[in-house]
């Protein structure tokens, strides 16, 4: 199922990665270190390919989301990645909220909310300071060196990735 849900298609002269939705918990994961002090910043593009079920959805009980990027800074003593999870929320919900992740789970922060028909098929980029979220949420600084990336599509959403980078300022 993963095989089909992530694959690599070209856009013009750039690659990007094309995801579908079968599963909010079916995450593509990278292992990218960096030194998340003095590389805080974190930037991506995506864009939203195609949605059968925006709107159609039940009344959730949580905000659905429309994709999401979690960057982890550190690990817990398990060795379990520490995540901040940016959501592209399906709803209303007010860009820059924050909803603590409990034991397990990761805290996420609203980067971009709803969506328009309009808006199918453009791209948005998106610049968060990992560091600076890391250490609001998790009340201590991240490890020296950072865990990695990891991307994720909701239920019947097509979305695009395009470049992920990390930089200084």
């Amino acid at each position: 199922m993963t095989r089909k849900a992530y694959i690599v298609v070209r856009d013009g002269e750039q690659s990007v990665l094309r995801t579908k939705g079968v599963d909010a918990q079916m995450r593509i994961f990278k292992r990218v270190a960096w030194n998340p002090k003095e590389y805080p910043i974190v930037t991506w593009r995506w864009r939203l390919v195609k949605a059968t079920l925006l709107g159609k959805r039940p009344v959730p009980i949580e905000p659905m989301m429309i994709a999401a990027v979690f960057v982890s800074l550190d690990t817990d003593l398990l060795v379990i990645p520490v995540s901040t999870k940016y959501v592209w929320s399906e709803s209303g919900d007010s860009v820059g909220t924050l909803k603590e992740g409990g034991l397990f789970g990761a805290a996420q922060i609203i980067v971009r909310s709803g969506w328009r028909l309009p808006e199918i098929g453009q791209w948005f980029e998106e610049r968060v300071n990992a560091y600076e979220d890391f250490e609001r949420i998790h009340k201590h600084e991240p490890a020296p060196q950072a865990w990695g990336i990891s991307l994720v599509t909701g239920p019947g959403i097509e979305l695009d990735f395009g470049s992920i980078a990390i930089a200084k300022q």
